[in-house]
């Protein structure tokens, strides 16, 4: 039987992984739409998600859906 230990180390392995997976197709189809190379797919989206990121000062941003607007729309058309 696992241990709450196991079973939180492997949920977060899990994770991991999917995140890992999400970002690799993120970059194949951004790369394909744009022409851009992997490697400058993965630093655009890598600026992209800092950016986002960078400001925690706004409380009102902070409450906001880091997919929200543009960003969102922009998102979604990667993969449609």
């Amino acid at each position: 039987m696992l241990t709450n230990n196991q079973s939180s180390a492997s949920y977060q392995s899990l994770s991991q992984d999917i995140i890992q997976q999400v970002f690799s197709e993120a970059v194949t189809e951004l790369a394909t739409r744009t022409g851009l190379d992997t490697q400058q797919s993965a630093s655009l989206l890598q600026q992209f998600s800092a950016k986002e990121f960078s400001d925690k000062s706004d409380a009102s941003r902070s409450k906001q859906s880091v997919l929200a607007g543009d960003e969102h729309q922009f998102i979604a058309n990667l993969f449609h």
